[in-house]
């Protein structure tokens, strides 16, 4: 317990030295040791391997075509992290997920500060952020939304500092800035979120005069500014109509009102946020029903005085009603939500300890073990078998050693949990992860269409997106949506072909051999190469 004290001592007097430390623990052997997996990241790398090599940035490209769905700013992050002496395609791309993870830390110790958490508090949301499976997994994947939250927990802090801490309004128009660089990185949201939380707390605080004021109005042309730079190069490369129809058009209101993709219940999220919040959903379920049933006269109270843990619940509960209204919903989408309930976990944890919540913590991971055991009964990599029980038995060795600790300090458990998470994730990000790769990347099936593709074959992907084959091909693959276009380049070309097999079985075509066949998860069921046999 002495070394935990020791180790604790420091998170506290360097919280984000630490994290950085723990991160890099985590990372550093999984930055190239498996294939980018289906959809996300292949398409991710095709996108910035075509900003790296032809400078596509404005308007980034994918299977030669435009690619309005992501701004760039991500993208730039990643070709600031290329400019590194030993850094490149592939590593870069989970690297940039490493250093994101480590400044959303520096977002929600920062939003901490401006809320009113003490020192140790905010030390210790760090620790809780470290050691949420969900946080430890997005490390090891491609994906720009721990920058995306990164930046609005940054705008959040700093519009908080101006509306509700009366401090200089250089901070609202660095809050609105931030959140203009959020919309460069993943869209609207990142204005959203921080004002709607800005709007609601200054309401219950007494303040919603001071949102009405040349402050205001100067902050929303600092935000309109940073992203016009963008809209800009967009109209001036590809036209107003590109802008009008593709970005704001299919990217934004269509996603937000009637998407087909990502299409889920309102219920969506409270299904998501129990398993996102594993293993500290034990903590939040072993306080007393007096703590829940006390919130309202808490709020109350924060009218005054303000409560940061109040007002952090609170800000969790505006975000997730704007989560949940949407009608695209992704699992990850949840993230900020998390960070806010970091801060209002550690200040349970530094206020009073509970034993109970250190022992539902240790169920949790119990929980963890037995689900990641299950894996290695999946039929993937040839180590499978061997790697998911290793996993699992970490996971059980930290359920066992927390249930032990459970009456000790809180700050020395908390710190026991975000280490033995650190070498869990190390662990799997190094051996286990890689061994999924048969069953969640499209590597095999783009190795084969760029094989033949140098034999003279026409690659083309039927009926199935073509940009998730195009990275690891390493050239454009066309698309064919129905059978008349299919037959016709059919004829006048040997072609070798990747699709589904629900929709391969409805061409009802002779002369072709099935070159490789399985199952992506979360593909939507079982994919193929076929090719065209000499005649």
């Amino acid at each position: 317990m002495k070394a935990l004290g020791l180790i604790w001592g420091f998170a506290l007097r360097y919280p984000l030295a630490f994290a950085a430390l723990l991160i890099a623990i985590q990372c550093i052997f999984a930055l190239d040791n498996r294939f980018f997996w289906f959809s996300d990241e292949v398409r991710y790398a095709e996108a910035y391997s075509n900003l790296a090599q032809d400078g596509h940035w404005i308007v980034l490209r994918l299977n030669g075509v435009a690619y309005p769905d992501k701004p760039p700013l991500y993208f730039l992050l990643l070709a600031a992290l290329d400019l590194i002496p030993g850094v490149d395609l592939p590593e870069v791309m989970l690297l940039g997920s490493a250093v994101s993870g480590w400044l959303l830390l520096a977002g929600l110790r920062s939003l901490g500060r401006a809320m009113g958490f003490s020192e140790k508090a905010r030390a210790l949301a760090v620790l809780v952020m470290l050691s949420l499976f969900s946080f430890a997994m997005l490390l090891h994947y491609v994906r720009m939304d721990l920058l995306f939250i990164a930046l609005t927990l940054w705008s959040l802090a700093a519009l908080y500092s101006h509306y509700l801490s009366d401090k200089s309004p250089r901070l609202a128009y660095l809050g609105f800035g931030l959140a203009g660089l959020a919309v460069l990185t993943k869209g609207p949201l990142g204005v959203i979120f921080p004002l709607a939380a800005i709007v609601v707390l200054a309401i219950l605080r007494g303040k919603a005069r001071a949102l009405v004021s040349t402050t205001t109005l100067k902050g929303f042309a600092v935000a309109l500014g940073v992203v016009a730079l963008w809209l800009v190069g967009i109209i001036g490369k590809e036209g107003v109509d590109f802008l009008m129809n593709d970005i704001i058009g299919k990217q934004v209101v269509a996603r937000a009102t009637d998407t087909f993709h990502h299409k889920e219940p309102v219920s969506y999220y409270f299904k998501i946020l129990p398993i996102a919040l594993l293993p500290w959903l034990g903590y939040l379920a072993a306080m007393n029903r007096e703590t829940f049933a006390a919130v309202p006269q808490r709020i109350a109270e924060a009218r005054s005085n303000g409560s940061p843990k109040i007002e952090a619940a609170l800000v969790a509960l505006i975000i997730f009603a704007i989560l949940s209204s949407l009608d695209g919903k992704v699992g990850v989408y949840i993230l900020p939500v998390l960070a806010l309930l970091a801060l209002v976990l550690a200040h349970s944890i530094e206020k009073r300890s509970s034993s109970r919540g250190f022992i539902g913590v240790s169920l949790c991971l119990a929980v963890l073990a037995l689900g990641v055991g299950t894996l290695a009964f999946q039929s993937a990599g040839p180590l499978l078998w061997l790697m998911a029980p290793i996993a699992a038995l970490l996971l059980a060795l930290l359920a066992g050693l927390v249930w032990h600790d459970r009456d000790e300090s809180g700050e020395h458990t908390t710190t026991l949990i975000a280490l033995g998470m650190t070498v869990w994730s190390a662990f799997a990000g190094a051996f286990l992860l890689p061994q999924l790769n048969e069953r969640l990347s499209p590597q095999p099936y783009a190795a084969v269409l760029a094989d033949y593709a140098a034999q003279g074959f026409v690659p083309i992907a039927y009926k199935t997106y073509p940009g998730i084959f195009s990275y690891y091909a390493g050239l454009d693959v066309e698309q064919v949506e129905d059978e008349e276009t299919f037959s016709a380049l059919d004829a006048a070309n040997r072609i070798v072909v990747a699709t589904r097999l629900a929709d391969w079985e409805t061409l009802d075509l002779a002369g072709f051999e099935i070159l490789h066949q399985g199952e992506i998860d979360g593909g939507g069921g079982v994919y193929l190469v076929a090719v065209e046999q000499s005649q």
